[in-house]
């Protein structure tokens, strides 16, 4: 895992605080109960007016990072990303907020945090050193390929594995990173190791800069990614955005339209603190 403080400068933080805070992007939305994720897409059509957004899509820096971290070449993923986490209840709970990885193999997620995040605002936290396959892990793993397709969480059985407090001290991990930082912080972590959501003990929200870099670790190396390919780059967040719409009205409902364009104003505030 990597942390940068700073990442912008001065300039360029304030400029791409403006952009987010001005522009309507079409956003999707992923219940999660008792959480709610915003998405908007980006790629250089849809950011064609915030250039400091844009010089992301392609900021070297940030892009050799989740590549190394991911260990394949590729393109990111990258959105405008609002998280809202309420309160938990007695009959919901977040399933990001369990200690769990992504997949069996490395994988590269960045946030950069585009407003002071406190720890009881559901920052992202992570157990450093267990993106490794040690031996303790491997038993683990070795125990879960046995039963998880029988688990009673659904995202375990499809191969996102949840742990337990328990279970990862028998595993031998004990130090926690939470991410509880100051705006303009990058994060980049392989999340093939331990990671979650902090949960949080009232509503609350967080506005990001998120990047995901996942491909197949079979032929990751062999193959251009798909966003990189030239009749894609561009406009991929349109035609996702376009797809996650017809998937919606034929009943595929994971990542639905969301109503309203652009951030809330409870999002729009997040920002403004930052904003001079």
């Amino acid at each position: 895992m990597i942390k940068i403080a700073d990442f912008l400068s001065p300039q360029q933080w304030q400029s791409l605080l403006q952009e987010v805070h001005d522009h309507t992007l079409p956003m999707l939305e992923m219940a999660q109960p008792p959480a709610l994720t915003r998405r908007a897409y980006l790629d250089a059509v849809s950011c064609k007016n915030m250039p400091v957004t844009t010089a992301l899509l392609t900021h070297p820096l940030l892009h050799h990072l989740m590549q190394y971290i991911a260990g394949y070449p590729g393109q990111a993923v990258i959105a405008l990303q609002c998280i809202h986490s309420d309160a938990p209840t007695t009959d919901a709970s977040d399933p990001q907020t369990m200690w769990h990885t992504d997949t069996f193999h490395s994988t590269a997620k960045a946030w950069l945090l585009l407003h002071d995040l406190a720890a009881d605002q559901g920052p992202f936290a992570y157990i450093p050193g267990t993106h490794k396959l040690t031996l303790e892990r491997q038993t683990w793993e070795q125990s879960q390929s046995v039963m998880a397709s029988r688990h009673s969480v659904p995202m375990h059985a499809k191969g996102s594995w949840r742990a337990s407090e328990q279970e990862l001290s028998a595993m031998g991990y004990a130090q926690t990173f939470t991410a509880a930082l100051p705006a303009n912080t990058l994060i980049v972590a392989d999340t093939g190791g331990f990671h979650r959501r902090t949960p949080c003990v009232r509503p609350t929200a967080r506005v990001e800069i998120y990047l995901s870099l996942r491909r197949t670790p079979f032929f990751a190396g062999l193959f251009p990614s798909l966003l990189s390919l030239p009749w894609i780059k561009k406009t991929w967040a349109r035609k996702y955005t376009q797809l996650s719409h017809s998937m919606h009205r034929h009943g595929f409902k994971v990542w639905t339209p969301a109503p309203d364009f652009g951030l809330l104003a409870s999002e729009k505030q997040l920002i403004e603190r930052n904003l001079r």
